[in-house]
């Protein structure tokens, strides 16, 4: 058996084009328009007649079939068919590049990709090769319908040159369409044309092109392409263009939100004011590219984040005791939500769904709400029952108790479905009224309708806190991203259309936030049978004796609420987590992020 020796790649602007041992290929580029490249193969570029000659006797009449493939670009005026070669070289394999266009459209050509260059060397007349073309480049009719002009000539300009642009200016519908081809930069005439849109809107002449354009315009703006000079953008134009230039001026918008964040608070509601001013400014610089740039900023915005770390934990350890007393009619901590629903459904004969969305801090909440512009009827912050982890808070949730009462279960999660039935059958339910499930919520496959006769629905979703563990390389940036891609799989419109469809109320909340975290800089040894709970924020030693001498430093505080023979939590000081080094966006801790969650009730 033989084998076949490997071809060689040329890049050319008509595509690859690949010979193998033995063969040769003219390349005929009449305008000289073509830089041709390959990692291993031989090119000889040849400009004229007498030179083109002089290789045809030497080597390629010659040319045996060992001899290593050759490609010979031939940027000759008058050579641009197969019919303007020598008599004895019209027989060779040969490729043409000949787009036959005026002067100042040929350079255009270098930034086409191949398929719309094999569209510019067609035997057809100029006007035809162009509208060709321009469907090629947009999908779209050409001449485009008027309420598609925008779309098209965005897509035009992304890809196209003044010269070829001017060519297509004479059949463009007049308006705004017209106004970017033939504008020196496009993309200034793009963000003078959005600014004059945002002062308009409705009112604007081309508001119906330039609606059917937004999708587009807004990955113009998000990729910093173009600028509007109108900001924020008016309630009146899409929401997707509105949330593009929100994030494109999300570096100077951190600047703001920072320099306006309180320094401290001095009650629950005054934190969580602070809450929601720092998770502005989080999830604003998380909505930015990670770049150097970035990167700066982030320091000081961490160190901000420092400053409040501490007001914050002296105050929560002075009054979080005193606040799980609250009235359930106005709840402070997640261990009341189910008690506060019932006082608002089962006296007034409603169903409810209460949507517990594992991970889900304040910050995402913020962007859950504008993405999907939900309206909250009631929208409350509570505090997670500590540590804040799955199995203490989000047990406590479905419980509507304090971990206190389920000390033997505080490591588990498979009870809460128990839980549950246990809390509504008290409150006067039958247990066929009673649904919990759960779910990842990954898509709105996700989503399960309840059974007909349910009352109390109970829904477990895991997608957030799965996004936030498996972040790994950019961190809030990730998350971010991550959460954006969430929203837009549909879960929670699956859950919005079954509780309008039933006249439920539907509430959401969280079992904990969330923070990203460094490694110690230090060995985190395992301290063996003395630690019975190693989460990466905080870790639960046998005792109290036993946590005084921990190996690892740490925050001691056994919390109001949390068993004491489940044990004694030592939680990781500042930003930090268990681990020596590396970074992770985790939860267990105490920080602001960590501990104040929603509680909302959405239309």
């Amino acid at each position: 058996m033989t084998t076949r020796l490997l071809s060689t790649t040329w890049h050319t602007l008509v595509g690859e084009l690949q010979l193998d041992p033995g063969e040769f290929l003219l390349y005929l580029d009449p305008h000289g328009l073509d830089d041709v490249e390959s990692e291993n193969g031989e090119i000889v570029t040849v400009d004229d007649r007498w030179q083109f000659r002089r290789l045809l006797e030497r080597r390629l009449r010659r040319f045996g079939p060992s001899e290593p493939p050759l490609l010979i670009h031939l940027r000759i005026p008058d050579l641009a068919s197969a019919h303007d070669l020598p008599f004895d070289a019209r027989s060779f394999p040969h490729r043409v590049l000949d787009v036959r266009l005026p002067p100042q459209a040929l350079m255009d050509v270098r930034q086409l990709p191949p398929h719309a260059v094999e569209i510019l060397t067609l035997n057809r007349s100029v006007q035809e090769r162009l509208t060709a073309l321009a469907r090629e480049l947009t999908g779209l009719a050409w001449p485009p319908a008027s309420d598609m002009s925008v779309t098209a000539a965005v897509r035009l300009a992304r890809s196209l040159g003044p010269g070829l642009r001017q060519l297509l200016g004479p059949t463009c519908p007049p308006g705004a369409a017209l106004r970017i081809l033939e504008a020196d930069d496009p993309m200034v005439a793009v963000g003078q044309l959005l600014t004059e849109w945002s002062q308009l809107g409705m009112n604007h002449p081309d508001d119906t092109a330039l609606r059917a354009a937004a999708e587009d315009l807004s990955h113009l703006v998000e990729e910093q392409q173009t600028t509007v000079f109108a900001v924020p953008l008016p309630e009146s134009l899409p929401k997707v263009l509105r949330d593009a230039v929100r994030e494109a001026d999300a570096a100077p918008e951190v600047v703001r939100l920072l320099d306006a964040l309180p320094t401290d608070g001095t009650s629950l509601e005054s934190w969580i004011s602070v809450s929601e001013a720092w998770a502005r400014v989080r999830w604003s610089l998380a909505a930015l590219p990670p770049t150097p740039e970035t990167s700066a900023l982030a320091q000081r915005v961490w160190a901000r984040w420092d400053a409040l770390d501490g007001p914050w934990n002296a105050w929560l350890r002075s009054n979080y005791g005193l606040l799980l007393t609250r009235n359930v009619l106005h709840p402070a901590s997640v261990h009341q939500v189910a008690p506060f629903l019932a006082s608002q459904v089962v006296a007034r004969g409603s169903k409810v769904l209460l949507l517990v969305l594992d991970g889900l801090g304040v910050a995402q909440w913020q962007h859950l709400v504008s993405s999907l512009s939900l309206k909250a009827l009631d929208d409350r912050r509570v505090l997670a029952c500590l540590p804040t982890m799955t199995t203490v808070s989000r047990q406590a949730i479905f419980a509507g108790a304090l971990p206190s009462t389920f000390a033997e279960t505080i490591e588990r999660t498979d009870v809460e479905k128990t839980h549950w039935r246990s809390f509504w059958v008290a409150q006067g339910l039958a247990p066929e009224q009673i649904h919990y499930y759960r779910t990842d919520g990954a898509s709105n496959v996700g989503w399960s309708d309840p059974p007909d006769d349910a009352v109390a629905i109970g829904v477990a979703v895991n997608a957030v806190d799965n996004l936030m563990h498996g972040v790994a390389v950019n961190g809030d940036h990730q998350f971010h991203a991550g959460l954006r891609t969430w929203l837009d799989a549909g879960f929670l419109e699956r859950a919005l259309d079954w509780a309008a469809r039933r006249s439920a109320q539907l509430w959401i909340t969280s079992d904990h936030g969330n923070l990203p975290c460094l490694g110690l800089d230090l060995p985190v040894p395992d301290e063996g049978v003395r630690v019975t709970g190693r989460g990466k924020r905080a870790r639960i030693y046998r005792t109290e004796a036993q946590r005084t001498v921990a190996a690892v430093p740490g925050s001691e505080w056994t919390p109001p609420g949390f068993p004491e023979v489940a044990g004694a939590p030592l939680f990781a000081p500042g930003r930090t987590f268990y681990q020596r080094t590396g970074g992770a966006i985790t939860h267990g801790g105490l920080s602001l992020d960590e501990v104040i969650v929603p509680l909302s009730r959405i239309m």
